[in-house]
């Protein structure tokens, strides 16, 4: 295979092109590292127990192993989470080794195109994404994910709103004292008007909670929320880059958050996935 001076794989001889055997079909990506003057070769294994080692191209790097041309795939659960478990785990170590890194998702694999073999494709991509993965890693630069997620118990929510709302109260008032017939009809009216009050009641917690938190932090991402669960409503749903002092920050306004039958996850640090 041929080198010049902007890159080099580094790895041992039954790693790299050219070894006894068939050539590996693709190359499995973990994530990309900026690694300045020199690189760290890394000693870890990854799926499957492959051997992971480096593709340079200028002073960015990308952490692979030799892998077929398809997908990780298996009808085994157990066996999902394990590849997925050890995809993350070679980052998490890529994180403690080396100051900045650009992680990517479980099963991004690279093949080789007619004439070019993988390791060739992956120099050329990298050769052609240089600059903006160099920008990438510059927002990233000294940052980790942190995943904030606000839910509200409904069942808590409703209960507070029948006790305090005058209107929902008055309405209640009026089904206790009602014929059967009319009562009937009442309660229906009142549990229209409470799902339509909760609605606005978790509006104005999304607003007043995104406004006291997103200040702290320069870069976040607002996710989609998942369906309720049972009486569990999702509020929000924010992914934040930050570096320590934004995240402790981050933390102090969380803790001030304090409104009946909401509960937040401040789960992290985590690399920096959806910044990827």
């Amino acid at each position: 295979m041929p080198h010049n001076k902007n890159y080099f794989l580094a790895g041992d001889a039954g790693s790299l092109e050219g070894a006894a055997g068939a050539l590996p079909a693709g190359r499995y990506l973990y994530c990309v590292i900026e690694i300045g003057d020199s690189l760290i070769q890394p000693t870890m294994r990854g799926i499957d127990e492959t051997y992971v080692y480096a593709i340079q191209y200028r002073d960015i790097a990308v952490l692979t192993h030799d892998c077929k041309s398809e997908p990780y795939n298996s009808d085994d659960e157990r066996q999902v989470i394990d590849w997925v478990l050890c995809h993350e785990k070679v980052i998490e170590a890529a994180m403690s080794s080396y100051a900045n890194i650009l992680p990517f998702a479980f099963n991004t694999i690279v093949k080789g195109k007619p004439g070019e073999v993988a390791a060739d494709s992956l120099i050329h991509w990298l050769e052609m994404n240089y600059s903006r993965l160099k920008s990438k890693l510059k927002i990233v630069c000294g940052k980790k994910e942190y995943i904030v997620k606000v839910f509200l118990d409904c069942c808590i929510a409703a209960t507070e709103l029948m006790n305090t709302d005058f209107e929902l109260k008055a309405l209640q008032e009026e089904v206790n004292v009602s014929a059967k017939g009319k009562a009937f009809l009442m309660q229906g009216k009142l549990q229209t008007l409470l799902k339509q009050k909760l609605a606005d009641h978790a509006d104005k917690l999304f607003h007043d909670i995104y406004a006291s938190i997103t200040p702290t932090i320069a870069k976040y991402q607002v996710e989609k929320v998942k369906p309720p669960e049972k009486d569990e409503l999702m509020l929000l749903n924010l992914s934040c880059l930050a570096e320590k002092n934004e995240c402790e920050k981050l933390g102090e306004a969380l803790e001030k958050i304090n409104y009946s039958g909401v509960t937040v996850s401040f789960s992290g640090p985590w690399p920096p996935y959806s910044f990827m």
